[in-house]
This record gives C-alpha cells, sequence and structure tokens, in this order.
C-alpha cells in the first residue's frame, strides 16, 4: 500500500485505484460465486494525519470577526448555466441576498441583477483555505459562496439549485425565520420515507435513500406525527418539491414522473414536521433552510460525485446536529423542480455508492460515539471516521479542516455540545413503542365450548381439554359451558379453574344441549 509523506495510508476512497474495492468491502452472508459483495462500512485504512482540532478551537482574529455584515438571510446556489427563472426569482424577494457561486463552465456573460456572482476569477483570489482544495466543475464550488454568505452576516443559509422555482415571491415566499413549531415524527425505526404519505404516488423515495428499504413493505412501515417541536430544536428544515421530486436515478429510469405531495400539508402537520432523534432520512442540497446554529453542516465533500455530495453531507449533518441538540425537519413542497437536462443512466452510474452504501452508512452513524469535546473536534473525528470506513477520500479531511478553520476565521460561533443523543434517542424509541402499543388492535381471543346433559358428565372430560386444548391456547382463551342444568343451580367449584367461565342460557327440554 502506498503512502504519503504526511503518514495518511492509500487505500481508501479517492486515493484507491480505480477499480479496486478496500477492506470495507466483504461477502454478502450467502454466495459468493452468484452474487456480489457487500459494504460493511468497517475500517479500511487508519488516517494519521494532523488532528487540528482535538483539542482547544484556535480563536479568530480582530480583522476577521469583524468582517463586513451586509444581509442576515442568504440564499446560495451554484450554476454552469444563463441565470435561471429560479436565480431571478429568488434575487427578486424581499429580504434576501442571493449569492452565485460560477464554475469553469459557466457562461462568462453570466449577469443577475441584484445577486452577487463569484467568477471563477473572484473565487481564485478568495483568502479562504479550502480555495486551495476544491475542484473545478464539481459542485462543491458551493462551499464557497456558503463561507462568503457567512463572512458577511448570515443568519440563515438558503441552499438550492438553480433549477427549483419557489411558489410564491413575496416575503414569506422562504421559511426564514422558522415557525415558532414544528410536529413530530414518531417512530422507532433507523429510517424513515415520508414520499409515500405525503404523496400522490406512493411507489417511491428520496434519492440517497437505503434501498434495502424500499420494498412495499416497508415504504408502508407505520410512523405517527404529532406533539409539537419548538423551532430553536430545529436546525435544517427540509422543502418536498413539486412536479419533479428529488429521487434516484433507478427511480427515474422506471418510475412515475412528474408527481406532487398533495398529502404533505395534513400528514406533517402545516409547518413540517421534524424527524426524532436516532431516525435518518436524506435531504438535498435543492431547496434546504439552514439555521445559524446549523450553518457549520453546509460543508459538501469534494472526493465523491456531485449527485452523492449533498447526501452524504445530509447523513453526517444529522447525525451531528443531535449532539448539539437540533433536529431535521421535512415541509411541504415551496418550490416546484423543473429539472435541468439530464442524463438518466448517467445519474444512475453516478450515484453507486448511494445505493450500495447509504444502508451500511446509517447503522454506522448511529453506532458512533465521539470522543472529543466540542462539535467542530467532532465533525473534524467524523470525517476522519468516514475516510477510513472507505466512504470519501483523504482530500475532504484536509477540506473539512479547512472549512472548520475558515468558519473560525469568519467569526462563526458554534454551538455547545449537549450530550442528549443517547437520553432523547431512548426516550423516542419509547414514546413510540407506547404510541404503536396504544393503537395496536386487541390480541385475539379463542373460544372453547362444552356441552353435555349434566355438569357432572362436563366435569368428567374436562381435565382432559383443559391440558390439550385449553391451556395451549393461552390466557386469551374463553371457555363456554352448556348443560341441562338449570341456570339458578350453582356453578360447581371446578369451572373457576378456566381461564375464562360463563355459562349458556338453554332451554332445558331441547334434547341436544348443543
Amino acid at each position: 500500500m502506498l503512502a504519503l509523506s504526511s503518514g495518511i495510508s492509500l487505500g481508501c476512497g479517492a486515493d484507491r485505484p480505480i477499480g479496486k474495492k478496500s477492506r470495507a468491502w466483504g461477502g454478502n452472508g450467502m454466495s459468493e460465486s452468484s452474487s456480489g459483495n457487500l459494504y460493511h462500512a468497517t475500517q479500511a485504512c487508519t488516517y494519521s494525519g494532523p488532528r487540528r482540532f482535538a483539542g482547544a478551537l484556535p480563536k479568530p482574529t480582530a480583522a476577521s470577526a469583524t468582517a463586513a455584515k451586509s444581509c442576515e438571510r442568504w440564499a446560495v446556489a451554484t450554476t454552469i448555466f444563463e441565470p435561471s427563472s429560479s436565480l431571478r426569482q429568488i434575487a427578486s424577494i424581499p429580504g434576501w441576498c442571493l449569492v452565485v457561486a460560477g464554475d469553469k463552465k459557466t457562461p462568462t456573460t453570466f449577469n443577475l441583477t441584484g445577486a452577487v456572482y463569484l467568477s471563477p476569477a473572484d473565487q481564485e483570489a478568495m483568502t479562504f483555505e479550502i480555495g486551495r482544495l476544491l475542484r473545478w466543475n464539481h459542485f462543491g464550488r458551493k462551499n464557497l459562496g456558503f463561507l462568503y454568505a457567512i463572512q458577511h452576516g448570515a443568519r440563515w443559509v438558503y441552499d438550492f439549485d438553480d433549477d427549483n422555482l419557489p411558489k410564491r415571491l413575496d416575503a414569506k415566499a422562504l421559511p426564514a425565520p422558522f415557525p415558532a413549531f414544528f410536529s413530530e415524527v414518531q417512530t422507532h425505526a433507523t429510517t424513515v420515507n415520508l414520499y409515500p404519505r405525503t404523496a400522490d404516488y406512493n411507489a417511491t423515495w428520496p434519492r440517497g435513500y437505503p434501498l434495502q428499504k424500499i420494498t412495499p413493505a416497508e415504504r408502508a412501515a407505520p410512523f405517527d406525527v404529532g406533539g409539537q417541536l419548538g423551532s430553536s430544536k430545529v436546525g435544517v428544515l427540509q422543502s418536498l418539491a413539486d412536479h419533479e421530486p428529488d429521487v434516484d436515478g433507478f427511480y427515474r429510469l422506471h418510475g412515475k414522473l412528474p408527481f406532487y405531495f398533495p398529502k404533505a400539508g395534513k400528514v406533517l402537520g402545516g409547518h413540517g414536521a421534524a424527524l426524532p432523534v436516532g431516525t435518518m432520512m436524506p435531504y438535498n442540497a435543492q431547496a434546504t433552510m439552514y439555521a445559524y446554529k446549523a450553518l457549520w453542516g453546509l460543508l459538501l465533500p469534494i472526493t465523491v460525485h456531485g449527485r452523492v455530495t449533498d447526501i452524504w453531507r445530509a447523513y453526517f449533518t444529522q447525525r451531528l446536529m443531535w449532539d448539539v441538540g437540533l433536529r431535521l425537519a421535512f415541509a411541504p413542497p415551496w418550490v416546484a423542480q423543473h429539472r435541468n437536462p439530464h442524463n438518466i443512466l448517467g445519474d444512475f452510474n453516478s450515484e453507486e455508492p448511494l445505493y450500495s452504501q447509504a444502508g451500511a452508512l446509517v447503522d454506522e452513524l448511529l453506532s458512533w460515539k465521539p470522543t472529543t469535546s466540542t462539535l467542530a473536534g467532532r465533525i473534524e473525528e467524523l470525517y476522519i471516521r468516514m475516510y477510513e470506513i472507505d466512504l470519501i477520500g483523504q482530500t475532504d479531511v484536509e477540506l473539512t479542516q479547512a472549512w472548520l478553520g475558515d468558519l473560525i476565521a469568519a467569526g462563526y460561533q458554534f454551538p455547545s455540545l449537549q450530550e442528549t443523543y443517547s437520553a432523547e434517542r431512548t426516550a423516542a424509541q419509547s414514546k413510540a413503542a407506547a404510541l404503536k402499543a396504544a393503537a395496536a388492535p386487541p390480541p385475539p381471543r379463542a373460544a372453547v365450548c362444552l356441552s353435555g346433559h349434566h355438569h357432572a358428565a362436563v366435569q368428567t372430560t374436562w381435565p382432559t381439554i383443559k391440558a390439550n386444548i385449553v391451556e395451549p391456547l393461552g390466557p386469551n382463551t374463553d371457555v363456554f359451558v352448556s348443560s341441562h342444568s338449570q341456570l339458578n343451580e350453582p356453578l360447581p367449584s371446578w369451572l373457576p379453574a378456566c381461564p375464562c367461565m360463563r355459562r349458556a342460557a338453554l332451554d332445558p327440554t331441547r334434547p341436544d344441549p348443543t
């Protein structure tokens, strides 16, 4: 195995020769000759490079901490096209500022009134540490737009794509600040798919959802929505998107499009619903609002494809938010997507890591136990772990460290750890289990009917019937006795031994007591 001078061993992520599988992959537990390997999220290599944020955080310089603050609400996009209808509409919304990060393919004539455009030349002149690591012609150019917004006073960041059109253009077009309360999704599952219950077509799922959970039975898995969660506990709010929602290439090759979310308002409780701690669902970079306390989670990895980067970010950020008392929420659509031209088979090919790795990633994140004592330290620690299990490349570890350094230099204040993950997960599981039990139908009961001319005759056969029929049926069994004995005759002492005993009212003159 090759090694870099920094001491980081090769063999993971982007550092591994193309076409080679690392030790994070293994057998499928069945037939190795007739099936393929599976991703197991096991350690494939060891990171031995610097850990810049394992201890106390560095202090920002006075100059960087007082960078110009011109807007509290920023929308951020990247594009390789001329200004789209979506960009023009977002630029016109009152109370919002817009920054667009260009790329080498973006037309040199790009011009959008009311927006800040970061041309390739502008980006190369920026002093952010991440600039030296970002790739051209990659979705990750957006990271410079995020830092620009944070440096210029962002308290809210709307991360969106240039083909998602807002449904209204007034001051309430985008939900920042968040509404006062959200509903809560109540489930004990590790993942939840909100699409089938909220859409007009139920055989669907979001891009990045674990493929092993898209079966009809999994899509029909029940969950409840209720209660209230204060908006201060929501860090990220994702809008569902009408018309062409964000589904993966596998779905696009065979599924119904367009489809819409007419039931989202009713199912999600009007403003939207937050997922419980310990339950995940992927969100994307197409119409997502970040509160200030979650702006650290905007970073897009660059060693994976653009069809993968925002999904990996979503899973990483969800897990880290739990450690600072924040949740992910989903809202009824405030956008409709009219998709830019795509090659669907190309999308399918580029999304292969989502299909093969998302399920194992969820399991890994749920079992992850960080050791550092600050959020910045845990972000670094998580990205190192993701490198070691062959999910991202080593450059993304360096990018994360540079990103954290740039946030500190820009004066960003990280939220404090709250260590609530285990307690909230246990409480959420207990609450979901109680709701499930309350909604469950009563257990079925069995009935055993005994008939005879007299109690004494029935009594003769009772021990055998009790041992061979009643007791194996269990406690939810009713025993009915009918005989020609008069109803006002006292029941014999052996009858209370039955789990439940009732005596039928019969006409004693009838020859057949049954």
